[in-house]
């Protein structure tokens, strides 16, 4: 799989996990993570990546393992961005 497939799959993988949760800011976390696409569409890899960025400061009132495992999933997705 190449690494722009493992990034998708990654940012749709954690945003169902988003939209399930239930935190403070959980509606603008959503929304971000809702218009990856566009972003992308928009502006390209630097747009992905500062939705990415929105995206982990509105999960900072998130807690628990699933967090836990969601903010990893998006930074790893956030590094392999800078690499292309």
């Amino acid at each position: 799989m190449e690494k722009m497939e493992k990034i998708w799959k990654i940012l749709m993988d954690t945003r169902l996990e988003i939209i399930k949760a239930k935190f403070r800011d959980s509606e603008y976390a959503e929304t971000y993570a809702l218009n990856y696409n566009q972003a992308y569409q928009q502006y390209g890899v630097y747009g992905l990546q500062a939705q990415i960025l929105y995206v982990q400061n509105n999960l900072r009132y998130w807690r628990g393992e699933e967090a836990r495992t969601v903010k990893l999933e998006l930074k790893k997705a956030a590094k392999m961005l800078e690499s292309l």
